[in-house]
């Protein structure tokens, strides 16, 4: 899976389409070089076949998943860069913890 962060796009600012082959992700996290297991939201872009799908995953395994400040203004800005894409046609919530 490729990673790639949002940027300007044909869809305002927060958005950029994205031209990979497997899942493109964007990490939400307090500090920016934060390592991927340190991350609170996972957004992957899916492409080919499960083109127009877009799963948000809740990493933060020592709270159980539950909502914080920052994991809430993540979820925002994740929103706002694909509420209007009119590309993604199905939104998936989900748990990034491994059991």
């Amino acid at each position: 899976a490729g990673k790639a962060a949002l940027g300007a796009g044909s869809n305002g600012p927060a958005l950029e389409r994205l031209a990979l082959t497997a899942a493109a992700k964007r990490m939400y996290a307090t500090d920016v070089g934060a390592a991927p297991s340190e991350q609170d939201l996972i957004v992957e872009y899916l492409e080919e076949e499960n083109s127009g799908i877009v799963v948000f995953g809740i990493n933060r395994p020592k709270a159980m998943n539950a909502l914080s400040k920052n994991l809430v203004a993540n979820f925002t800005e994740a929103i706002n860069a694909v509420k209007f894409d009119k590309n993604v046609r199905v939104l998936i919530l989900r748990s990034h913890v491994k059991e």
